[in-house]
């Protein structure tokens, strides 16, 4: 037995995201060196699109390894990812070369923008297919996504890696120029080792004739053989009978790598749903939270305070009532809502007015103050809020599609 396997330091985890069918599981074979849990779509079957997490490893030119986490691109499948994320310290964003940013690579550009925003790598895939249809096709679409990327405050000069990733049309060197631009973005990062253990665990299964196995990201500690852990989704604990990492049996597991462990007594993997666990007595419920929130800019409609919202904490999504507060001094001050401002400007000031409503949509009439060139959208970034009146004539704001 052996602590963890290392190469170099502390390994990175890695999500491939990306829209549906844009390319992200085949990527995540062409670059994996060892598959482990539900790796390269264990669990889609026919569909041929991700249903679930996928974990593989591979290592970095400096021999840093690197967990893959091939995370699913269906709408309906967001909180998955949301839970997923958490663990980010890098992301590769596959985007199709043709149809450029979806939604889902929005949903999960977004993600990023939070997570490791100066740690990203874009995969343009599909470039056989572009380049056939018309030579500008990939150049178009680069210059469209490094515009998102700054719109949704993410390094805009991330690099961007063409690839074409099926047979045929597959090219080593294309995985080579793909390898340096990850090296680019590999560092050291800050672990909590030192704190009660606490880990994520996303996958449980029965293997027949030894017992209940689970797998997970340690997020602080170190798990250990031997030792005993509380499984917040049954409420009880189980002793760690076997530890491995990456296919190799380990006496213990660092804070942000990943681990599988078989526990005793056993249970039925039926029982149990993804959870965080940790040591005996680390998690405690509770009913209420203090915490500091941003609004999403995209976001177009108010939120009042004492209105119920989803709450996703790691895999968990509850239901919750929000109350609004602002700091005063030694107190805070109870808001009606998360308000965003009303105003419309561009980076060199403001360029019109608002005149008034009409109708029920909403809509309002905007006056500029000088004439506008058609192709102003090219040459700088227009920002334009709306006005809109609710039923309790409260004033909000919204920013519309331009």
């Amino acid at each position: 037995m052996c602590s963890i396997p290392s190469t170099s330091s502390s390994s990175l985890n890695v999500g491939i995201l990306g829209h549906v069918d844009s390319g992200k599981t085949t990527l995540t074979r062409r670059i994996a060196e060892m598959g482990s849990t539900s790796a390269f779509d264990a669990a889609s079957g026919i569909r041929k699109n991700t249903l679930d997490l996928g974990f593989s490893t591979m290592t970095s030119s400096s021999g840093r390894r690197l967990a893959l986490i091939d995370c699913p691109g269906h709408s309906g499948l967001i909180r998955a990812v949301l839970a997923a994320s958490t663990v980010f310290d890098m992301a590769i964003v596959v985007i199709d070369a043709i149809a450029g940013i979806q939604p889902q690579t929005a949903e999960h550009l977004f993600l990023v923008s939070k997570f490791c925003p100066s740690r990203l790598i874009i995969v343009l895939s599909k470039c056989d297919l572009a380049a056939e249809k018309n030579e500008k096709i990939i150049e178009e679409t680069k210059r469209k996504i490094r515009k998102g990327l700054k719109a949704m405050h993410v390094d805009s000069e991330a690099p961007i890696v063409e690839m074409s990733l099926i047979d045929g049309v597959f090219k080593t060197e294309m995985l080579e120029t793909l390898k340096s631009a990850i090296e680019s973005r590999v560092f050291e990062p800050r672990r909590d080792a030192e704190g009660p253990l606490l880990i994520a665990i996303d996958h449980c299964f029965s293997v027949k004739g030894q017992g209940t196995v689970l797998t997970g990201t340690v997020l602080r500690g170190v798990l250990r053989l031997n030792s005993e852990i509380e499984l917040s989704s049954l409420s009880e604990r189980r002793r760690i009978k076997t530890l491995e990492s990456w296919k190799q049996r380990v006496d213990d597991v660092a804070s942000g790598e990943r681990a599988a462990f078989l526990v005793s007594p056993s249970f039925d993997e039926r029982r149990f749903s993804r959870c965080l666990s940790g040591a005996p007595g680390t998690l405690k419920s509770t009913k209420s939270v203090l915490a500091t929130v941003d609004p999403i800019p995209f976001f177009r409609k108010s939120i009042a305070s004492k209105s119920r919202c989803h709450v996703a904490v790691a895999f968990e999504t509850l239901m919750a009532e929000c109350v609004f507060l602002r700091d005063a001094d030694t107190k805070f001050e109870q808001l009606d809502g998360l308000l965003a401002p009303c105003q419309i400007t561009t980076s060199s000031g403001p360029i019109g007015t608002i005149e008034g409503a009409f109708g029920k949509s909403g809509k309002f009439r905007v006056t500029f103050h000088e004439k506008i060139d058609g192709l102003v959208k090219e040459k700088e970034e227009i920002s334009l809020s709306m006005k809109k009146y609710h039923g309790d004539n409260r004033l909000v704001s919204y920013i519309p599609d331009l």
